[in-house]
């Protein structure tokens, strides 16, 4: 593809991260601004692609930056729509809600056939070291686990935070039955016990399948 004018590639990746510096100030500017300012309007629609992989691939923002972009207007949904690698960043966090299992699911149906960025963050603040009361439950466990063992031929990082061994344990077993994860990278699973202060971690890096 030959364009007819120059872009500033990369003021213009800075012009678009600003929209996402606040979710919630984004929304509130958003609705004083045109729907598609002219500049970026202006841009072919693998330029803009391009943009949106940079932003959702940085790690410092919220991963709930691609349902925004895909909020601004019709053909920006487009885009991020027809993009998988978009939507690979799966993450949950306490507390469990049907909310945002069903966005892990959409981010599940959306990212295709691309590998998954996974972290599992089950921790609870308000926690008081008895197990028996911890607010997350070995159901909530199983219905996320229902949600990505589908998918476990995509897992390429996976990250997992409790404060007890039991999520971690249920993990394992209903993975158990994986025959293979052949994109698998690194797999961290960490849990703070009562008799420890320092948080253990079970982590291990894979070798890349070959090709």
């Amino acid at each position: 593809m030959i364009l007819e004018e120059s872009f500033p590639v990369m003021s213009i990746s800075s012009h678009v991260r600003t929209f996402f510096d606040n979710h919630l100030g984004f929304r509130r500017r958003l609705s004083a601004m045109p729907k598609e300012p002219q500049l970026i309007g202006r841009l072919p629609n693998e330029l803009l692609s391009y943009i949106f992989l940079q932003i959702a691939n940085d790690r410092t923002e919220n991963h709930l930056c691609t349902l925004t972009i895909s909020h601004v207007c019709f053909r920006w949904r487009q885009v991020a729509l027809s993009n998988g690698a978009l939507w690979t960043r799966i993450v949950l966090t306490f507390p469990i809600s049907d909310q945002k299992l069903s966005c892990a699911l959409a981010w599940l149906s959306r990212s295709g056939t691309f590998p998954l960025d996974i972290l599992l963050d089950v921790r609870d603040p308000e926690w008081r070291w008895k197990e028996e009361n911890h607010k997350f439950r070995l159901e909530h466990m199983q219905l996320i686990m229902q949600l990505l063992i589908s998918h476990v031929e995509r897992w390429q990082m996976v990250e997992m935070r409790a404060d007890t061994w039991a999520p971690i344990c249920a993990f394992l077993w209903h993975s158990r039955g994986a025959k293979a994860v052949p994109v698998l990278e690194k797999l961290s699973l960490s849990a703070v016990t009562p008799t420890c202060i320092e948080r253990p971690d079970i982590s291990t890096n894979f070798a890349p399948s070959p090709n």
